[in-house]
């Protein structure tokens, strides 16, 4: 599978100054676009009907100082209502509103505009109508639209009073819902007319904030809505049950036919009662009932939304906006959360606590709706989410980027498998320079100067000698997860737990320096057999301690190296090898990383550079050599020798070594080196250098 069908996005932990740049980009970005269009309709309006649907209560019925009077399908086909065209309703509606305001109602608004006058139809056919509006002055409205105005004596009936006109239209947001009704409507001249509910309101003794936002769906749930034919019924033969239902209320009298005049309002979502609550006042002969029909998820009457506009204003529960800066704030912080998130995190939890910080911001706004304060959340939600999403792409070039840097900077000295583990986790390479203990193995041939001048007249065929020993050296090194740190001519320098931590180092570094002897034998093997005249051999040193390993170089040239004591030991001890004739050598804390190999103790050496003997071994095989009974024998007959060099007893050390190079021909150069170089008192190390 190629790296790029490998790639995963992983969390960025140890890049935190980019972090800090992308959450500080995200927080001022998101906070401009907050305060630029925190507030747009389009999104807001959604969550603002889920949140009205999560408040609403339709089985509340709070006291309300609102109702509507419903010219409604019902109304006109009953009585004499049948037989009268609406345009000529002057006279029957001249009877509602004396009723209503002999019932001692605060104001009584037209939600129907009067535009046509029947006196010319028939002379004086307006004068009741007339003369109940000149009785009610100050607190009654009638409708107008923004290029139309009601007949003109029914505007001289109210004497020409500011607020006795109000504006009916009702601005739909872009998504076509009706949200709010205005204080005023601005004419195609530029003037400023009262809208319907301000003007009435004004009439009642009450001022009008700009905005009123339809939020108080219970409340609409609880408006008395009287039938038209009912109110004139009543208002024949009960005027105390008249005064019941209407005393001391702003009444809005409008259509409530199913064809005409319906709105989207924000309940949408809302799950309506299924039938009335009942009646709001009876008398003999006279019946007052709650109409809910015309109330649907669909529409509502233009009617009710003026009403309820009304109700909040006179409940004390008009909705306030948050101003754009503090929006603009949230905007910012939940940009720079998700920004955060996602580069700090995988996309397995970025996304969903994503979700879940829109979920609170959400949350929130249903909660302060409850309290009559609307907070648009699209603008926090969209930043947060946009904020996580953008960054991913980011995040996939910027990865992706590092991932080829991390195989071109380290496929020359590791193993394949071993580039792909650090490819799919960054996050285990510390660049830079760090101490850390390592296990750092140096290779060398034996008789390199020679060898290389018996062939100077082939230089060719030299290089490819000695590129092919070094492909079957590094073979090992990669095999056993170590990490090529550089070749020096017909040497390699190789080492362990870096970049990628390897807890078997020291084990692992043993198997890769047996194997390379192996594979060197094997090589010999395949030059003799085409008629090499040339072995091969190496000598191999081995130390564990801690190193400082990273990027070390200029700006323009680095390379992936350590250094330090550990790689100086391990220097000193391969090139022990020449004196005592052994092909692997490694140190005692070597060993102790390792135990259980088949290994020889030699003698305790000081190299250059440091002031404490090194105690060194020299490796023979595995495990599963030092388990065999042979090489325990060697072993015990190794430890007499040694003793015997310790005590000064060269007569005994010679007799010994003699069978131990005939045992042991791997160390014949030691034994001899050893025995012949015992004193009558001392013992002198010949390793010392």
């Amino acid at each position: 599978m190629s790296n790029e069908q490998n790639f995963r996005l992983s969390p960025l932990k140890q890049d935190r100054p980019a972090i800090r740049r992308l959450v500080f980009a995200a927080v001022l970005i998101g906070g401009l676009f907050g305060g630029l269009v925190g507030r747009f309709e389009w999104g807001n309006g959604l969550l603002f009907d889920l949140a009205v649907m999560l408040n609403a209560d339709p089985a509340a019925q709070p006291d309300t100082r609102t109702a509507v009077v419903a010219i409604d399908a019902e109304s006109l086909s009953s009585g004499a209502l049948s037989k009268i065209p609406r345009a000529l309703m002057q006279p029957v509606l001249a009877e509602a509103l004396e009723a209503l305001l002999a019932a001692g109602t605060d104001a009584v608004a037209f939600d129907i505009l009067l535009s046509y006058s029947g006196n010319r139809w028939k002379p004086d056919h307006d004068r009741p109508l007339l003369r109940a509006l000149y009785d009610g002055r100050g607190r009654v409205v009638l409708g107008r639209s923004s290029n139309s105005l009601p007949a003109d004596p029914f505007v001289a009936a109210l004497g020409f009073d500011r607020n006795a006109l109000g504006a009916m239209e009702l601005m739909p947001e872009p998504d076509g819902a009706y949200r709010q009704v205005r204080s005023g409507t601005r004419l195609e001249n530029g003037e400023i007319v009262p809208g319907l509910v301000a003007a009435t309101l004004a009439n009642a003794g009450h001022r009008v904030p700009p905005d009123i936002m339809l939020a108080g769906w219970d409340r609409a749930f609880a408006l008395p809505v009287y039938a038209f034919s009912d109110l004139l019924a009543c208002s024949r033969t009960d005027s105390a049950a008249v005064r019941a239902a209407f005393a001391g209320r702003v009444v809005f009298v409008g259509s409530w036919l199913d064809e005409e005049d319906r709105k989207r309002s924000s309940n949408r979502f809302v799950r309506l009662p299924e039938r009335s609550s009942g009646e709001a006042a009876t008398a003999a002969g006279c019946s007052l009932t709650a109409l809910r029909t015309s109330i649907s998820p669909e529409s509502v009457p233009g009617v009710l939304l003026h009403a309820l506009a009304a109700e909040s204003v006179l409940s004390g529960e008009v909705i306030h906006t948050v101003d754009w800066p503090f929006v603009a704030l949230l905007t910012g912080l939940a940009s720079g959360f998700g920004v955060l998130a996602a580069m700090a995190l995988s996309p397995a939890l970025s996304l969903p606590l994503g979700a879940m910080g829109a979920a609170l911001i959400f949350g929130l706004s249903c909660v302060l709706l409850s309290g009559a304060i609307w907070l648009p959340p699209a603008a926090p939600v969209v930043g947060g989410f946009t904020g996580t999403l953008l960054v991913f792409p980011i995040r996939f070039l910027r990865e992706r980027a590092q991932r080829f840097g991390i195989h071109r900077a380290f496929r020359q000295y590791l193993a394949p498998e071993m580039v792909e583990r650090i490819m799919r986790d960054p996050g285990q390479l510390h660049l830079g320079g760090e101490v850390r203990e390592l296990t750092v193995l140096f290779c060398d041939m034996r008789g390199f100067t020679a060898f290389s001048e018996r062939m100077s007249d082939r230089p060719e065929e030299l290089v490819r000698l000695l590129n092919r020993l070094l492909s079957v050296l590094t073979e090992p090194v990669l095999k056993h997860g170590g990490t090529v740190d550089k070749y020096m001519g017909d040497a390699v320098m190789a080492f362990w737990n870096a970049p990628i931590a390897d807890p078997d180092h020291a084990r692992n570094a043993v198997s890769a320096a047996l194997e390379m002897l192996e594979a060197v034998r094997k090589l010999n093997t395949e030059r003799k057999a085409d008629g090499g005249d040339d072995a091969f051999r190496v000598g191999i040193g081995i130390h564990t301690g801690k190193a400082i390993v990273g990027n070390m170089g200029s700006d323009r040239r680095f390379n992936y190296t350590a250094i330090g004591d550990t790689v100086n030991l391990a220097s000193r001890l391969e090139s022990q090898c020449k004196v005592f004739g052994a092909d692997l050598i490694v140190s005692e804390e070597t060993l102790a990383h390792a135990p259980g190999l088949a290994a020889l103790e030699l003698a305790p050496v000081t190299v250059k550079g440091r002031s404490r003997a090194a105690n060194i071994f020299a490796v023979m095989g595995g495990p599963a050599l030092a388990a065999t009974a042979n090489f325990k024998r060697l072993q015990k007959k190794h430890s007499s020798f040694l003793d015997h060099c310790r005590r000064g007893e060269g007569k005994e050390a010679r007799s010994l070594a003699l069978d131990l190079a005939a045992d042991n021909p791997a160390l014949r150069q030691f034994y001899r080196t050893y025995s012949e170089a015992l004193r009558p008192a001392t013992v002198r190390n010949p390793a010392e250098t």
